[in-house]
């Protein structure tokens, strides 16, 4: 890996600390320059990212062809203890893609909060609406 670090490995899955990139040749992939054999989009890759906040309305986290549906899986905001917890932790709200979907419907308020301040107004301050 360039310059970063493995963490966990667990089966197929691992954990990685990647430092900031601007590029990184993903178009090479995409066409099988790097000749790894095969051409390859990303499809079943999943990305956890530890962050102050996320805003959930922004088209980059949408479906482009629907824009109600979310590609964000699930977000687990550890300083919000309103709501369930993810299941072996006693802290935090974990809201699921059913939560996040009904949000971009409009259907319900959405408030993952960024202490930091990194994270749009609309992550710290709720549904973006």
């Amino acid at each position: 890996m360039r310059g970063g670090s493995v963490g966990t490995i667990a089966g197929d899955i691992l954990t990685a600390q990647v430092p900031p990139r601007q590029e990184i040749d993903a178009d090479h992939i995409h066409r099988d320059a790097a000749a790894l054999g095969a051409a390859y989009r990303g499809r079943g890759v999943v990305v956890g990212i530890v962050d102050s906040g996320i805003d959930i309305f922004h088209p980059d986290f949408r479906d482009p062809a629907d824009s109600t549906s979310s590609r964000i899986f699930a977000i687990w905001d550890q300083l919000d203890d309103s709501g369930p917890a993810p299941i072996g932790y006693p802290y935090g709200t974990l809201y699921t893609r059913e939560n996040i979907e009904r949000a971009l419907r409009g259907e319900a308020a959405f408030a993952v909060t960024d202490e930091i301040g990194h994270g749009s107004p609309r992550s710290r301050h709720g549904s973006g609406q």
